[in-house]
């Protein structure tokens, strides 16, 4: 696959792009800074500039981009500064996106929104109550994607499904199923 990556060089992303060329799909790299070489693309989220021709040819943007929530302190400001961060890029890549007819049909959307609080040791999971002092902007991210029409996905268990299905719909083997089916005899 050919897989654009926004957000490529912070913590997931550097992870990210190593295990995808490990795995033997090409990498694009989206940069705000002067693109270093060949698999980078220049784009300017604050500015609203992305050239979208430079995203033919790809499969999938995994969006992973926005102001990092582990080296500041979570004051008002700056916590309006992380939402910024992460609505215009969400913005910016889907609005791209809808408007192109030849263009990745699969944006995967990543954003440490901090909805459980400081938890120390405490093993968290999407059933654990959100805590006291959260930082959530998962609303306004999931709204700037389906207001430019790109399917939104919330859970690692939805990921991985819809993973699968693409792969399988690539492969030419997918099978769609009714829920009755799949759980008769249950």
């Amino acid at each position: 696959m050919d897989v654009v990556v926004a957000g490529s060089h912070g913590l997931i992303g550097t992870a990210l792009v190593a295990e995808l060329g490990r795995r033997g799909h090409t990498v694009r790299r989206l940069v705000r800074s002067d693109p270093a070489g060949p698999g980078e693309i220049r784009w300017d989220p604050d500015g609203g500039l992305l050239d979208a021709r430079a995203l033919t040819g790809a499969d999938a943007v995994v969006n992973l981009a926005g102001a990092g929530v582990g080296d500041h302190r979570l004051t008002e400001s700056y916590r309006r500064t992380v939402l910024q961060s992460r609505t215009r890029t969400t913005s910016l890549l889907s609005t791209t996106l809808a408007g192109m007819s030849d263009g990745p049909r699969v944006l995967l959307q990543g954003s440490a929104i901090g909805a459980y609080g400081e938890r120390g040791a405490t093993v968290l999971d999407e059933s654990s109550p959100r805590g006291q002092d959260t930082f959530f902007d998962e609303k306004a991210i999931r709204r700037a994607a389906v207001q430019a029409r790109i399917p939104t996905i919330t859970t690692l268990a939805a990921a991985r499904a819809a993973a699968e299905g693409i792969s399988a719909l690539q492969r030419g083997t997918l099978n769609v199923y009714a829920l009755q089916e799949l759980h008769a005899g249950r």
